[in-house]
This record gives C-alpha cells, sequence and structure tokens, in this order.
C-alpha cells in the first residue's frame, strides 16, 4: 500500500509541473509521507505540500529546503520623517513639498 501511495504522490507531483522532483527524495510509510530535498523555489515547495489532499495520506511531513534565489533582501527598514500620513521616503518628501 506504501509503495502504491508513494507513486500517487509522485504522479501527483508530476502533474503540477514540480520541476524539482528528481532531486526529491520521497518515503511514504503507513499514510505518512516524508519529503526531502531541494525545490528551486516557495511556489514548487508550497505544491509539493499539497499532495496532503491524495486520498490516503494522513500527514505530510515537511523537510524541504527552497534553493538560493534573487530575491532581494531587505536590512534596513527605511525611516520616514515628517507627516504620520506621508508615505513618501525622506528625500521624495523634500521634492514633493517644493
Amino acid at each position: 500500500m506504501d509503495s502504491d501511495l508513494k507513486r500517487r504522490v509522485e504522479l501527483f507531483l508530476q502533474q503540477k509541473g514540480v520541476a524539482s522532483l528528481p532531486k526529491l527524495n520521497i518515503e511514504v510509510e503507513g499514510g505518512q509521507v516524508m519529503l526531502q530535498g531541494t525545490v528551486g523555489s516557495f511556489y514548487e515547495r508550497q505544491l509539493c505540500l499539497c499532495c496532503q489532499r491524495i486520498a490516503g495520506v494522513s500527514r505530510v511531513v515537511d523537510e524541504l529546503k527552497v534553493e538560493s534565489t534573487s530575491i532581494p533582501q531587505v536590512s534596513v527598514a527605511r525611516q520616514f520623517r515628517g507627516n504620520s500620513n506621508s508615505i513618501l521616503p525622506p528625500d521624495d518628501q523634500a521634492k514633493d513639498a517644493r
């Protein structure tokens, strides 16, 4: 039964277009699906977690990692001054006041 469920999980992920499928390790034991490996994006990770909807899956253990992406990291939030209703950064507030 576990081998059948594993096959259905793999087919589900293939049909959803999970490109990282060859990099994944999928283990099934008693309806519990363990997903290990690296996926290319957070979207792919969410697709993988959707296998919870497959009949016979009682639980999904998420041990997936997302490859580093080129998403810009914001390290320091900009501080705003002036009118509390203003949404412009300080440099643009001065230009806007002219």
